[in-house]
């Protein structure tokens, strides 16, 4: 990502620290969680195809930063959030307190 702005790696972090207060890798794995509440609840496709499709190469971690970021699994998430459920309406970043 750096490349395409001409900067170097640590510059762009720098940059980005700055004007977001948040790191480039939270901010990215909070869009790819994001994503996959949205799939989570709207789709029927499995935990390990929604871990794949949010940008996950490998099912554990998407699980496992799922459960960091939202405190649950992304099964039990699926329970309470998916689709037919009352509390489907949430949006994901009302879940994180």
């Amino acid at each position: 990502m750096a490349a395409a702005f001409h900067l170097s790696g640590k510059y762009l972090s720098q940059l980005f620290k700055e004007q977001t207060g948040s790191k480039i890798s939270a901010f990215i794995e909070q869009k790819r969680i994001d994503l996959a509440c949205h799939l989570l609840r709207s789709t029927t496709l499995s935990v390990s195809e929604v871990g794949v499709a949010s940008g996950y190469a490998l099912t554990h971690t998407f699980r496992v930063a799922f459960k960091r970021s939202l405190g649950v699994t992304p099964l039990e998430w699926k329970k309470v959030h998916g689709e037919g459920n009352a509390a489907s309406s949430s949006e994901p970043e009302n879940e994180r307190g």
